[in-house]
């Protein structure tokens, strides 16, 4: 996976959907928002031709200045819409919070998994509730410029390989 998520202000970013049964007469709405939930932008995307299966991808340059913190691309598409987020001006992070492996999306704040292998401006923070601890109970792996933070009196425990790059 060739995917960033964290940028810098005035930075080109690159912005991927893909869609199956692309229907004639369909649209897709795509928006930017800033961290403070503002659009930055939105554009609505026809489909001219059927396709079973599409991706399209689209530049766009962050302002300059750029507001600091999480922004979010939305796309909504025949009636849903999917998000993603990433950083600008700071690493993105993932909290673990809950108790358990580290595979569990309910052990994670908004109940979700970080992207493995982790990218470059990521953190990975593991802070479990409650005395809790987070089980590495698959492979993890850490590509250059990725941050994994154990908060102090936190427990992890290796199940598997934790591979640092």
């Amino acid at each position: 996976m060739n995917e960033g998520k964290s940028f810098g202000t005035g930075q080109t970013i690159y912005l991927g959907s893909y869609f199956r049964d692309q229907q004639v007469g369909q649209s897709a709405t795509h928006t930017l928002r800033r961290p403070n939930n503002a659009v930055y932008q939105t554009w609505t995307q026809n489909f001219n031709t059927y396709y079973s299966s599409s991706w399209w991808w689209y530049s766009r340059v962050l302002p300059s200045p750029a507001s600091t913190g999480i922004w979010t691309y939305e796309v909504t598409y025949n009636g849903q819409t999917f998000t993603t987020q990433f950083a600008q001006g700071m690493m993105l992070p993932y909290t673990f919070s809950g108790n358990g492996n580290i595979s569990d999306a309910a052990n994670w704040q908004g109940g979700q998994l970080p992207p493995n292998p982790v990218p470059s401006g990521v953190e990975i923070i593991i802070s479990p509730s409650g005395g809790g601890e987070c089980i590495i109970n698959q492979v993890l792996t850490l590509l250059p410029g990725a941050k994994l933070t154990v908060s102090p009196g936190s427990k992890m425990r290796l199940q598997q390989n934790l591979q640092v790059q």
